[in-house]
């Protein structure tokens, strides 16, 4: 493919060693980028079971403040 388009082998050779390479950055970022999604998921729901020993705030009973 790149020779046809009039690269020289040694150039050719570059240039496919460099999409091989960004082809492979973006998999990497897919791959971080879902861990760090599972990751985050997995802190939300640890954090559910804390929800239920908060304790409740009740409103203040008395004289409001003019």
């Amino acid at each position: 493919m790149l020779l046809a388009q009039g690269s020289d082998p040694v150039l050719a050779a570059h240039q496919a060693q460099g999409l091989a390479y960004g082809l492979l950055m973006r998999h990497a970022a897919m791959l971080a980028f879902l861990d760090d999604f599972w990751l985050m998921a997995v802190a939300t729901l640890g954090m559910i079971p804390f929800m239920f020993l908060m304790k409740k705030v009740r409103p203040h009973k008395g004289p409001e403040a003019a």
